[in-house]
């Protein structure tokens, strides 16, 4: 079950969270303009368990 807050998912369980980073690995995204390789990892916040697609970048499922 995730729970949806501003657009970003919030996982209650740390291994819905794996599978959608394991995922994201590799995924072309935009980053500040330019196009990289997603280096997906998990944050825990109050919510749950948030997928980040790579370090100071969006989170899922939006990364535009």
């Amino acid at each position: 079950m995730k729970t949806t807050s501003k657009g970003i998912y919030y996982f209650n369980l740390r291994e819905d969270a794996e599978k959608i980073k394991d995922s994201l690995i590799g995924k072309e995204i935009t980053f500040f303009g330019h196009t990289v390789q997603a280096e997906p990892r998990i944050v825990s916040y109050q919510l749950g368990y948030a997928v980040q697609y790579i370090s100071s970048g969006a989170y899922y499922p939006s990364h535009d």
